[in-house]
């Protein structure tokens, strides 16, 4: 009985967010920024700040539906090193999904940083993808403001 029940979780778990991420896709755009593209033909492209980190990826992105509101929200991780220490940033761009369009709203980012002294405890991210009730816990992050907010820019140079 424990099987099934973890088994279905599992599945409702995995069916609320793409992994293959290709509904979206990620650029290089110049040696700060990365372009975000939504699938919509003639889209606004999202610039996405590189944060220090050499590299960006899209790891994924989530299917939340709030108040009868569908949105679709790449998460994207970056890393980035100091002399004192590392860290993780993870930046969810959301998007309000509506008749087959894709309007970009905010963004919100999450750092996890791990000191070079390992004996200092590290706070994890205030919001990890993995870990989210995707139908209604990650609703409160788009409809209210937080700290962690941030504006969504958008290339104009076509």
């Amino acid at each position: 009985m424990f099987f099934n029940k973890a088994l279905c979780s599992f599945i409702v778990f995995l069916t609320s967010f793409s992994l293959n991420a290709n509904e979206f896709r990620l650029s290089e755009w110049t040696d700060q920024e990365y372009l975000l593209h939504s699938p919509t033909e003639g889209a606004a492209e999202v610039i996405i700040d590189r944060q220090a980190s050499n590299d960006l990826q899209l790891i994924a992105v989530l299917h939340v539906r709030c108040g009868g509101i569908d949105f679709r929200v790449p998460v994207i991780k970056g890393n980035f090193e100091t002399g004192v220490s590392s860290a993780e940033y993870l930046e969810y761009v959301i998007f309000k999904y509506e008749n087959k369009i894709y309007s970009p709203i905010k963004s919100i980012s999450s750092y996890y940083v791990i000191p070079s002294d390992k004996n200092e405890s590290v706070k994890p991210h205030f919001l990890e993808f993995e870990t989210q009730n995707t139908t209604s816990g990650f609703c409160k992050y788009i409809n209210n403001k937080s700290e962690y907010d941030n504006p969504i820019y958008i290339q104009s140079d076509k």
